[in-house]
């Protein structure tokens, strides 16, 4: 794997894990503390990869992921939620709020790495979904 990530954690440790993880796969790393930290950081980068935590004060994962498409930022990235709490109801709203995947934490380093492949294709496989501009004939 390679590209760039975006990394969303309010706890400084799991960001610095988060990112040896990322980078061990490949991935150049950006990192973020917070929602809005990180919606400043799409302005200036187009990561491949999104994984943000669900419960971050300012907003959650669920928050920033409808702001990151309403914005059309970073849309050919896959996205891939993380958290501690994990309920179907999260799950649920994941999917609803555009995520691709979803992990728990705390995760090791194949975890992570089966979880990227997963939100990739699911990307890719929603992608290849999603309506298609066709040209129409003029008669």
């Amino acid at each position: 794997m390679s590209g760039t990530a975006l990394l969303v954690d309010d706890h400084q440790i799991a960001r610095r894990y988060g990112r040896s993880c990322l980078e061990a796969l490949g991935y150049t790393v950006f990192t973020a503390a917070s929602p809005a930290e990180a919606l400043d950081t799409l302005t200036r980068i187009s990561p491949q990869l999104l994984m943000l935590d669900v419960s971050m004060p300012g907003g959650n994962g669920f928050e920033l992921s409808r702001e990151i498409h309403k914005r059309e930022f970073a849309q050919s990235a896959a996205l891939l939620f993380v958290t501690r709490n994990h309920s179907q109801a999260d799950v649920m709203e994941a999917r609803r709020s555009g995520g691709h995947y979803f992990l728990m934490k705390p995760y090791e380093l194949n975890d992570l790495e089966a979880a990227v492949k997963k939100a990739l294709r699911m990307k890719r496989a929603a992608s290849r979904k999603a309506p298609q501009a066709t040209p129409r004939s003029i008669s």
